[in-house]
């Protein structure tokens, strides 16, 4: 079973707008025993003047087998079975020469929210950036958008950053081509990656989400009848290295990134940046920053704030000021790992002349963060539709994930509701993803996701992409 990334259009208009910026390129090299290579040049669908092109993928040696502390989520040698659609939008503020410091801040925002939408098609938790990441310098910000996608999958962290390897990384960039490993070579495995953007976050996005099969792809070698040579990038950032595993980054003239990954490494150390001094930069991630119930007669008396861990462990505290409201916090347990969550329960319980306003309050290692409580007497109507419905498919099956309702209508919801186009797939949930068996794999579907509280049906969401 394979996926059709729709709409077409999508992937015309993403080509059309590097067509009219410039061309954007991805080149990618793994290190270690024995040796294969690749290189491939993609001439359509932009003209073949200005093609985008892909440098020699390299590898060498047999992949350790991962002991992942998230066993659902993929991981070399399993990857996804098409690419992640790509906003219009994050083109339109990624792809230029010469960017605003606006400019820079808007094309992070997309490329953040493009990366999010592809995570939970995996079920992996939103990339959650540290405190002052558009203030870090351009190698740091590599190191944190990588091990973001390590450590949100269960996957040891990279140590940090060696300064021998962030000036291959530096020659490399300054190149436009892959950097060179160290000679002779003193780790047990290597990788390395290069892009012609200075954007962690959107060569991130085209490593980790767009470098595999179907429209709108750019990796030629990636076929059906060469699978092989699909997510060559991703399985760079993702590869089970011996420890420790160090790294180095760089980018140069707003055009051109590297990463150059070592594991075994018993030479460099993270003598620029080490991993474990940014620790304490992590913000706790909360699902919503306002709870607003009714407290009217019969109406629901309590919601849930989901808190996400990206990036390091976490033992979250909670609390509710100020004491003596008419709100309070259910028992919870949050010692979080990366990539992990927990619920944390509020309740209203209505009394004449109580305080009806109040913040639950939630620590982690960066600090605070609040969430404002408020209740109103309102009469409850139906949620609002869901949105970002995403599919994906894996043989005989479909999973469908989706972003609950900004407005629940004054009512808690009780079900989601999930719908294929052509009818024949059919799920009820209170979560918000689902699966289902499909029986025939020649059928091609849309979904689409309505929500549900006491009032009735929300309105169905916008359709989903299709998957066959």
């Amino acid at each position: 079973m394979k996926v059709e990334v729709r709409p077409t259009s999508l992937a015309t208009r993403k080509y059309a707008r590097l067509t009219a910026v410039g061309s954007l390129t991805l080149a990618g090299a793994l290190v270690g025993l024995g040796t294969t290579a690749s290189s491939a040049t993609i001439h359509g669908p932009i003209p073949t003047s200005e093609a985008i092109t892909l440098g020699s993928a390299h590898h060498v040696g047999t992949r350790q087998p991962f002991s992942s502390l998230h066993a659902h989520v993929l991981i070399p040698p399993e990857n996804p079975t098409s690419n992640a659609i790509p906003t219009t939008a994050m083109y339109e503020n990624c792809v230029m020469t010469s960017p605003t410091s606006s400019q820079v801040a808007d094309c992070d925002q997309e490329a953040v929210t493009a990366i999010d939408a592809a995570r939970a098609s995996e079920d992996v938790g939103p990339m959650t950036l540290p405190l002052g990441y558009d203030q870090m310098p351009p190698a740091e910000q590599v190191l944190v958008v990588s091990n973001l996608e390590r450590t949100d999958r269960g996957l040891a962290p990279i140590a940090g950053l060696s300064s021998s390897l962030d000036a291959l990384a530096q020659q490399g960039a300054q190149n436009h081509t892959d950097p060179a490993f160290p000679s002779p070579f003193y780790g047990t495995s290597g990788g390395s990656n290069w892009a012609s953007t200075s954007s962690a976050l959107l060569a991130d996005f085209l490593f980790m989400y767009d470098d595999g099969p179907g429209p709108g792809g750019i990796n030629v070698d990636c076929t059906t009848s060469n699978p092989s040579g699909c997510w060559g990038h991703r399985d760079n950032i993702l590869s089970n290295f011996d420890q420790p595993l160090l790294m180095g980054a760089a980018t140069v003239d707003g055009s051109s990134l590297t990463e150059e990954f070592i594991g075994g490494d018993s030479v460099d150390q993270p003598d620029v940046t080490a991993w474990s001094s940014l620790s304490t930069l992590f913000p706790v991630a909360v699902s919503t920053s306002v709870i607003t119930l009714n407290s009217g007669s019969g109406a629901p008396k309590s919601s849930v704030v989901t808190v996400s861990d990206s990036g390091v462990d976490m033992d979250i505290t909670a609390n509710i000021t100020p004491p003596g409201s008419e709100w309070s916090l259910g028992p919870y347990s949050c010692n979080l790992q990366p990539g992990d969550s927990c619920p944390l329960t509020v309740y209203l319980a209505p009394t004449p002349g109580g305080l009806t306003s109040a913040t639950l309050k939630i620590t982690g290692p960066s600090g605070t963060v609040g969430v404002a409580l408020n209740a109103s007497l309102v009469s409850p109507g139906i949620p609002g539709a869901p949105t970002n419905v995403m599919a994906r498919s894996t043989p005989s099956r479909v999973r469908v994930s989706w972003t609950a309702p900004a407005s629940n209508g004054g009512d808690a919801i009780v079900a989601y509701r999930v719908y294929s186009t052509p009818a024949g797939l059919h799920c009820v949930t209170s979560a918000t993803t689902c699966v289902m068996t499909t029986a025939n794999s020649r059928v091609s579907y849309l979904f689409s996701v309505v929500a549900q509280n006491a009032i009735g049906l929300s309105a169905p969401s916008i359709h989903s992409n299709r998957v066959t």
